[in-house]
């Protein structure tokens, strides 16, 4: 059975959800994209703020990535917002994204270790950001995923598009330098 349970309750666009508390799992980088993208699949309809905030935390504190200890900055959470245009024709837009950074020990101990990084980024219209300030804060502890998300959830753009369909939603796994 799939370790992992959506419910969603309410009126069209406003949904919540639950997360079942896996086992923690222990995955390579090349499969933390995977395994997210599996977990966000048990939802057959697009995911909201809310949705993707407890998904991720739970991504976060269940799923440790091999190769990458949290000590020493290895494996950390960013959650951050803003205006931002990425010149694919489409203006501006308010993007909220979730992005864990992995940073794999032992690949090449003579230089800094790569820094690659799991992305969810939902877009939501420019208008809704008006008046709103960028932001951003990092976590480094799994033990801290409570704290985290209760911050998350008190942050202006969380009010703001909390229960709202972004216009478009992608997860993208690359190499942050």
């Amino acid at each position: 059975m799939n370790p992992i349970g959506w419910l969603r309750f309410g009126p069209v666009g406003v949904a919540t959800c639950f997360i079942r508390r896996m086992k923690p799992t222990f995955v390579p980088i090349s499969s933390a994209k995977r395994t997210f993208a599996d977990l966000l699949s048990a939802s057959s309809q697009p995911v909201t703020l809310s949705e993707a905030l407890v998904a991720y935390m739970d991504f976060y504190r269940d799923v440790r990535i091999t190769d990458c200890p949290t000590i020493n900055d290895g494996d950390m959470l960013l959650f951050q917002w803003g205006l931002y245009d990425w010149r694919d024709f489409n203006g501006q837009g308010l993007d909220v994204s979730l992005t864990r950074q992995f940073m794999p020990v032992g690949i090449d101990d003579d230089n800094d270790p790569p820094i690659i990084q799991l992305s969810l980024n939902l877009r939501y219209p420019a208008a809704r950001a008006l008046g709103l300030k960028d932001g951003n804060r990092w976590l480094s502890e799994p033990a801290d995923v409570k704290d985290f998300a209760q911050w998350c959830r008190s942050t202006p753009v969380y009010s703001l598009v909390e229960n709202e369909f972004p216009q478009h939603i992608e997860l993208r796994l690359e190499d942050a330098e």
